[in-house]
């Protein structure tokens, strides 16, 4: 997959959508598997480049935004990946709740959610290893976020900005958009939606007081998700406990009640 070329890949998944439309309806039939419907996501949504990138083109040659066009600066900007230690689970959870005993009722509650292990072995690797501090994980800057910090803050650019991207703007992005906005950047994006994913890189802007007071305005905001789902779950498996004589007795009212007020935060931290 390496060797590749991602335009060319691009275009096949494009002319695959075309050519398999009724495959491809099969995406809103609840009866589809999910495997097939994920799969199919991908696809589509590769696909979707060189599609974009054509109407891009239609539209640029239409005489009609002939004099929008020709006023256009195009300029490329290179992305930016970082190899980087990540704290441990452990460490994470221990900062809120630091009583041995209802860390390990959490714990337990957290491993035995089949759910939650599978999307934690994503940060922490196969084995799960929620006390290593030896993990390193290749992080990645947003398209919005390369943007953001090169043509606008790293310019001192506050002038309106619309920042368009393929996709809505993850949560990580909102909360650094917010931040700039109180710095006096005009910024306007076309929509978010509230999932955080371990893998976005926070900006490097020349800035150094911006840059450690962005980190601080995120930071905080984490911190204070991470203690009301802590709390939430705590007091799930306190109730439990005083229902049941146990935590572990019944697992699939403590495998539901994290599901219900978990919300997969710490897949995505």
């Amino acid at each position: 997959m390496d060797n590749i070329n991602k335009f060319d890949f691009s275009i096949t998944c494009f002319e695959y959508c075309k050519n398999e439309k009724k495959l491809f309806k099969g995406l809103k039939d609840p009866e589809t598997p999910r495997y097939l419907k994920k799969f199919l996501g991908h696809i589509k949504k590769t696909g979707s480049y060189y599609e974009s990138l054509n109407k891009l083109i239609s539209c640029a040659c239409n005489a009609k935004y002939k004099i929008l066009f020709s006023h256009m600066e195009v300029h490329r900007l290179e992305p930016t990946m970082t190899v980087q230690s990540i704290i441990s689970w452990k460490n994470i959870i221990k900062r809120f709740i630091t009583d041995n005993g209802r860390y390990e009722n959490f714990l337990e509650a957290y491993l035995n959610d089949d759910k939650k292990i599978d999307n934690i072995r994503h940060v922490y690797g196969e084995n799960v290893q929620l006390d290593s501090a030896d993990i390193r994980q290749t992080v990645k800057l947003y398209a919005e976020m390369n943007i953001l910090a090169n043509a606008l803050i790293n310019e001192g650019d506050k002038n309106r900005a619309f920042i368009a991207t393929s996709k809505r703007c993850s949560y990580l992005c909102e909360l650094y958009i917010r931040f700039a906005r109180t710095k006096g950047y005009d910024i306007y994006i076309s929509g978010t939606y509230r999932k955080i994913y371990h893998l976005w890189k926070l900006l490097d802007v020349n800035d150094d007081i911006f840059y450690n007071k962005s980190l601080s305005y995120i930071l905080k905001k984490l911190n204070q998700i991470i203690k009301d789902e802590t709390l939430n779950l705590t007091e799930e498996i306190a109730s439990s406990d005083s229902e049941t004589g146990s935590v572990g007795s019944n697992e699939n009212s403590t495998s539901h009640n994290v599901n219900k007020e978990f919300r997969s935060i710490f897949k995505e931290i």
